[in-house]
């Protein structure tokens, strides 16, 4: 009878169905999380590392974003680019960011209004984590492909159709 109980103790089966929902969420590498913007609603997101030095972007980003400004294309395109091929000291990473299953049916109409409202504007999201990284959003399109082409995909991957692109510099 005592081990019929302790099979059956509701917090060590909710402990485990937690772990389990967590670890199949988020792929390896990648990252979930936050996304903060003024004037928007928190986006709550994922991202998975897709090209550039393809590194652990779950270790490098905070679990809330906030994303302080807008810069054009070109610059980030160049900013990459110089990085990518000349830095000793920094690294390019691309990632897929897209809807995070616990962002709920809003999290993707939040998201198509932020590639909207990039894509209009030609401008890019940034923002800086504390340890000096710098995160940009591209929304999917001619400008994300150049970045792409500029700094690679990891063998394997496909670029993504929809969604933003990520260009962590770090």
């Amino acid at each position: 009878a005592i081990a019929d109980e302790e099979e059956y103790d509701p917090c060590a089966a909710m402990d485990d169905g937690e772990d389990t929902v967590e670890d199949i969420s988020i792929p390896e590498g990648g990252w979930e999380g936050r996304i903060e913007i003024h004037g928007m609603p928190t986006l709550h997101l994922q991202a998975v590392p897709i090209g550039g030095e393809g590194a652990g972007i779950g270790d490098l980003l905070p679990e809330t974003v906030q994303v302080k400004g807008r810069v054009d294309y070109k610059s980030v395109q160049s900013f990459a680019k110089q990085v990518h091929r000349s830095s000793t000291s920094r690294a390019v990473t691309l990632a897929h960011i897209y809807p995070a299953p616990s962002g709920g049916d809003k999290a993707e109409g939040a998201l198509a209004k932020l590639v909207k409202h990039y894509r209009e504007r030609e401008r890019a999201g940034v923002a800086k984590t504390e340890d000096g990284a710098e995160f940009y959003f591209i929304p999917r399109g001619s400008a994300a492909d150049k970045i792409i082409m500029t700094v690679e995909l990891i063998p394997g991957r496909e670029p993504p159709s929809n969604g933003i692109i990520g260009v962590l510099v770090h």
